[in-house]
């Protein structure tokens, strides 16, 4: 492959912007550029950056279908029953919205400590986002979470 290392570098930048494994994604951007080569036209412009478009293009579709499982799997992983640490008098000092926070992120730990600390809170802002939920009160929910486990 002539563009290997455009390959390797669109994946290892989706690597570190969402921590997902970089093989996956390495093999995502090689099958998003064999799909460049194919319908690619000389004539549009320069193969590379044609195939950048198709290789971005393919790991976006692959990390939206990667959270939608993983949605599927920590619903089915939840349990109904209350996880024990919420009876915690510490988790009673939370304010709502911290508790709301923390119980999402308790319900699939693994959606969350995966990866760097900014995609986290990504994952947060848009799950409570699609709740309804400002920006700003998604902020002081984990900034009241930082101020009471800093405290321990």
């Amino acid at each position: 492959m002539n563009n290997i290392n455009l390959i390797r570098k669109i994946a290892w930048s989706f690597h570190k912007t969402t921590g997902e494994d970089w093989e996956d994604l390495f093999q995502e951007a090689a099958l998003g550029y064999l799909e460049a080569l194919h319908s690619y036209d000389p004539s549009r412009g320069k193969i590379s950056t044609y195939a950048w478009w198709c290789i971005t293009s393919r790991l976006k579709t692959y990390l939206r279908k990667e959270a939608t499982l993983t949605d599927h799997l920590c619903s089915i992983e939840e349990n109904p029953v209350d996880i024990p640490i919420l009876d915690n008098p510490l988790f009673e000092s939370l304010t709502d919205d911290a508790q709301q926070i923390a119980q999402t992120v308790l319900r699939c730990p693994k959606k969350f400590v995966v990866g760097r600390s900014d995609s986290a809170y990504k994952r947060l802002q848009n799950i409570f986002r699609n709740k309804g939920w400002e920006e700003e009160r998604v902020r002081r929910g984990i900034k009241n979470l930082e101020v009471v486990f800093s405290s321990l």
